[in-house]
């Protein structure tokens, strides 16, 4: 998990409810780094990616989210499921030396009280 730590983020999302029990997330987020002369930093604030000394790009990527819930029991209980892609920006080529994106995804079951 990356943190926000020297991170900018825009974001767009759409939300919709195809039926009364599902609902439906789109997320579209542009991730740069704040100051290129600073690091990329893990959700505890360690460094993920160090930065080279000599680094000018901010661009670390776009990533794209999907994510269904499913609600039961009057939404006392849900079932979630998520997909995300990152589309590798100039800072992981100039600082990691590839372009690989990334794929991940979830499922999950919560429960409200």
């Amino acid at each position: 998990t990356i943190g926000w730590k020297n991170m900018m983020k825009p974001s767009i999302n759409f939300q919709f409810r195809p039926t009364k029990n599902d609902h439906i997330e789109i997320w579209a987020t542009s991730l740069n780094l704040a100051n290129t002369k600073d690091n990329w930093y893990r959700a505890t604030q360690t460094v993920y990616v160090y930065s080279k000394t000599n680094n000018t790009t901010r661009h670390v990527g776009n990533e794209l989210d999907i994510i269904w819930t499913r609600f039961f029991m009057e939404g006392k209980l849900s079932f979630q499921a998520g997909y995300g892609h990152l589309f590798a920006g100039d800072y992981i080529q100039e600082n990691l030396g590839t372009s690989t994106d990334q794929d991940w995804a979830y499922a999950q079951l919560w429960m409200n009280f």
